[in-house]
């Protein structure tokens, strides 16, 4: 990105484009993420420019598929492990390879990172048989099945203790505690020492996270529920508002929460979504009821391919050789269409934009979130009141509606321009914009005038499909609508 601007904030949702991606997460910083493909090339990507800021092959020649990934806690380094049973542990942001050596004679199908700092892994190999006539042939003898806890600085085991085969497993974020579904169905937890504290009475299947409190939360059909991990005491179930629409046919069976199950990093928050259905849930977790109930794209099959950043803000999934990163703090449908009319409020605070999603939406620029939003038709202009309370709407059929900002109420409606209303801003542009096509992207020239002087500063890079373009009064944030529906935030 040329000198002069600084790009400081993503809105909307959008992808990442890595081939083969398997799994991906983020750093402690919040604005990188790390991505790995299923032959262990790994990329460093800065999730807010969309930048890739490194890529590094493989760790060793011949490794297996990638399985699994886990950053550091100080996000120094990463932890890639593979169906070889191998670990490989790379620094960041250099990729070098620290160390790599065989951590289980099995694929590896957990890798977890605690707040203590120590890589637990687990890997199992179940038997497996190949048909030749005229009897069937054991291919693979059933292997591991136990689960051990490193050191990122150290290759030496620190504990293992064995718990046979199981389709889940997971770790207890302090690491005091390890949960699994054993392939009887049952959920069984041990201690760190690989005490057993409970085994469930009943199969349970379906997916389950730890949450706040040493809590386990818990999927089984429709219904969602809270164990205490210690002992197992059922605490109740999670209270459900949106009614679960009924399969058009009677014969069709009953929607049933899918393999997507994540939760935020503070386990005060998850997501859910049901099979055959494009929304996904929300939980309140400490309050035991559904926080919201949101359209969410691909979320359907996010089995241990989605994370969170660490303020909880954005989530990220990855497959289909994507990651799609997810404005999870608005809780709000998200559009994918061109937003061709931005405009920012006298103090620079908020913006107003308009696209072919026929929705005018405000938005705070210090937090990013949607504050409220309209339906609106064939708007050409849209500007704030000197004191950034009102919206002033002029449409191409001659309306003209003047709206509360805060709240998105009709104040007044008549059949007025926005350039002739005594509510708008009358005052020059801060500066004048420019958008050009070049080969390596779009550009953007912004000319400001700064005392009796006139400034060029270039913004270009990564931010194709530029469809409008406003600055603050102020003259010191570039506002960027693009074709994708994202809108980009740069520090002049």
């Amino acid at each position: 990105m040329p000198p002069g601007s600084r790009l400081e904030r993503v809105l909307g949702q959008y992808d990442i484009m890595h081939a083969a991606v398997m799994t991906a997460a983020f750093a402690p910083d919040g604005r990188t993420a790390v991505s790995v493909g299923r032959a262990g090339d790994l990329v460093v990507w800065d999730v807010v420019s969309r930048a890739e800021k490194a890529r590094f092959a493989r760790c060793r020649e011949g490794a297996g598929d990638t399985t699994a990934l886990a950053v550091s806690i100080d996000g120094s380094a990463v932890a890639i492990a593979d169906s070889d049973g191998w670990v490989c542990i790379r620094g960041l942001p250099d990729g070098r390879v620290i160390r790599s050596w065989a951590a289980h004679d099995a694929p590896i199908r957990t890798l977890a990172v605690t707040r203590r700092g120590d890589l637990f892994s687990y890997g199992y190999q179940p038997r497996e048989f190949s048909e030749a006539k005229p009897r069937v042939i054991l291919k693979t003898d059933e292997r591991d099945g136990r689960v051990r806890r490193w050191r990122f600085d150290s290759e030496g085991v620190k504990g293992e203790f064995a718990i046979g085969s199981a389709s889940a497993v997971e770790v207890a974020p302090d690491g005091s505690s390890v949960a699994a579904l054993t392939t009887d169905g049952r959920l069984r937890v041990w201690d760190v020492e690989g005490r057993r504290l409970w085994t469930a009475a009943r199969p349970s299947p379906g997916r389950f996270a730890f949450v706040t409190g040493h809590r386990l939360l818990i999927l089984e059909a429709a219904r969602i529920h809270v164990l205490d991990a210690v002992t197992g005491n059922d605490l109740g179930e999670v209270v459900r508002t949106t009614p679960v629409a009924k399969p058009l046919l009677s014969w069709m069976a009953p929607p049933v929460w899918s393999d997507c199950l994540v939760v935020t990093p503070d386990g005060r928050q998850a997501i859910t979504s049901l099979t055959r259905d494009g929304y996904v849930f929300v939980w309140d977790v400490e309050a035991k009821r559904e926080a919201a109930h949101v359209a969410g794209q691909d979320l359907g099959a996010c089995w241990g391919n989605a994370s969170f950043s660490p303020d909880g803000s954005v989530l990220m999934t990855a497959g289909e050789d994507r990651l799609r990163l997810w404005d999870f703090s608005r809780t709000a449908p998200l559009s994918d269409r061109a937003i061709h009319i931005v405009a920012s409020s006298a103090d620079g605070t908020r913006i107003v934009t308009y696209g072919d999603d026929r929705e005018a939406r405000v938005w705070d620029l210090q937090s990013g979130m949607e504050l409220t939003r309209w339906s609106a038709r064939a708007v050409t202009s849209l500007a704030f009141s000197a004191d950034s309370h009102r919206v002033v709407e002029s449409s191409a059929e001659g309306r003209g509606r003047i709206l509360d900002a805060a709240s998105g109420a009709v104040i007044d409606a008549a059949p007025r321009t926005g350039a002739d209303d005594p509510a708008a801003v009358k005052a020059p542009p801060p500066a004048l914009i420019t958008v050009s096509q070049e080969r390596n992207g779009m550009l953007i020239r912004v000319h400001r005038r700064i005392q009796s002087d006139v400034k060029e500063i270039l913004v270009g890079g990564t931010v194709g499909g530029v469809s409008s373009t406003a600055v603050t009064p102020d003259g010191a944030r570039l506002i960027a609508g693009t074709v994708r529906g994202v809108i980009l935030v740069f520090k002049l």
